[in-house]
């Protein structure tokens, strides 16, 4: 019998701290106007920090969000199982962030996507159709 507690306490504790995001479906207004930053870039740096990430990343196109350098560092979990994403240096990237006390955070919770082909969590129908609607938002401004 104490093994089979035993089991059940350990079996829900690695249940427990695992990342779960739910599927947020096409964009829309709602989910656009909850983000304070959206940009799309090229990965430049990556530093890891214990259990957070700071992503650099050179920023190409501007779709929301004020920033006044090229240039933006923008937070992650370092695991996966905190909900981290996995960039590497020179993949561009569209990255949907929130703004908190120590800048930009984003996960794989959020819209951010890989926008290389050949990436683990490439989706090129999702991705085309962000850009699309980010597109159509910037040209109304």
């Amino acid at each position: 019998m104490k093994i089979i507690i035993l089991l059940l306490s350990l079996s829900y504790t690695l249940i427990g701290s695992c990342c779960t995001c739910v599927n947020q479906g096409e964009i829309n207004d709602e989910q656009y106007n909850s983000y304070d930053l959206i940009v799309k870039g090229q990965i430049e740096k990556i530093e890891e920090d214990g259990w957070s990430k700071t992503i650099h990343i050179r920023i190409e196109t501007l779709y929301k969000g004020q920033h006044d350098n090229k240039l933006l560092k923008i937070q992650t979990p370092s695991q996966s199982g905190m909900c981290g994403i996995f960039p590497k240096v020179g993949e561009n990237w569209l990255m949907f962030t929130y703004k908190n006390e120590k800048g930009f955070t984003t996960s794989l919770c959020t819209r951010t996507k890989n926008m290389n082909g050949n990436g683990w969590d490439y989706n090129r129908k999702e991705l085309k159709s962000d850009v699309k609607f980010l597109e159509r938002r910037l040209n109304r401004k």
